[in-house]
């Protein structure tokens, strides 16, 4: 069966080819092995994207399964993000580049 991985990260791309598989697992395993692949290779922009995700079709375009990715600060995170640099030692978190 051939599965066809869409990505909406802001823009939606279109998998025109799509790729064979033997089963849904194998299609699941390579969903997830790509998804990791284009976080890992798009690091720089993970957290200033909103949520994206990879929708796996069919050939008719029925959705099969997706992933969705996200990445949240919490609250206590964006209060360090403003902290003095100087500061940051004195609570145990080590300097930027230290």
């Amino acid at each position: 069966m051939r599965y066809f991985f869409h990505i909406n990260d802001g823009k939606d791309l279109r998998d025109s080819v799509g790729v064979e598989f033997a089963s849904t697992h194998e299609a699941r395993l390579q969903a997830v092995q790509t998804a990791g692949a284009l976080i890992a290779d798009n690091a720089h922009q993970f957290w200033a994207a909103e949520e994206w995700s990879m929708v796996v079709t069919d050939a008719d375009n029925l959705i099969l399964f997706m992933l969705t990715f996200n990445g949240t600060m919490a609250p206590a995170a964006e209060q360090l993000i403003r902290l003095p640099q100087h500061f940051l030692p004195q609570i145990g978190i080590p300097r930027s580049g230290a």
